[in-house]
């Protein structure tokens, strides 16, 4: 399989190595999951705790589409390597081996893929309409959202003891009513208004 996208798009594909587990004890769980569907790519990760999926179609597929298991820390290394890169960004493997390469520049960042199943994580992800949803969505500022684990208590929290520290959210009634995100203890309470998006 040959898999061939802006660097842009691979950047983003990448991104998901973030929420990939660290601890081996899964190794499925370490890597990222690379799967094409039609015309575009899917990268999954999770941790258990968290999960991601980045979808782009932007990106040219040529020969047998494999699923591949692709390592986090190397993958998040490719990208950081050719976040400058001119030209596609070139992933390519038989199932067993991978290499990511630049179309103009000589180096190649590969390695071996994971080999098994990953979970079925699709039906986890309630499709739209399931949920409550209010009309016009609520949009919150990502920036925002960086500076609120930044507080205590989710400010230094251990990974492992990431469960031991959760957001409530709440008051959303309304699409452009503040919300107020809590910690458990509800010693920790930030209110928040919603972007508006026009």
């Amino acid at each position: 399989m040959k898999l061939s996208m802006k660097a842009a798009t691979f950047a983003d594909l990448a991104t998901a190595s973030v929420f990939a587990d660290s601890r081996p004890h899964n190794p499925f769980l370490t890597g990222v999951f690379i799967r094409v569907n039609g015309d575009t790519v899917t990268a999954t990760a999770t941790d258990s705790y968290r999960l991601v999926n980045i979808t782009r179609d932007e990106v040219e597929i040529s020969g047998d589409v494999i699923p591949l298991i692709i390592p986090a820390g190397i993958l998040a290394k490719a990208a950081k390597e050719f976040a400058k890169a001119r030209g596609s960004v070139v992933l390519e493997s038989d199932g067993v081996v991978f290499s990511i390469s630049s179309e103009y520049e000589e180096t190649r960042i590969g390695g071996s893929v994971i080999a098994g199943k990953y979970p079925d994580t699709d039906r986890l992800i309630p499709p739209l309409g399931m949920i409550h949803e209010l009309p016009g969505g609520i949009s919150l500022n990502p920036w925002l959202i960086a500076d609120i684990v930044k507080l205590a208590p989710w400010a230094g929290v251990a990974k492992n003891g990431r469960a031991d520290a959760p957001m409530k959210v709440s008051t959303i009634n309304g699409n452009n009513r503040p919300i107020v995100i809590t910690s458990r203890d509800e010693q920790t309470v930030v209110v928040v208004m919603p972007v508006r998006i026009n």
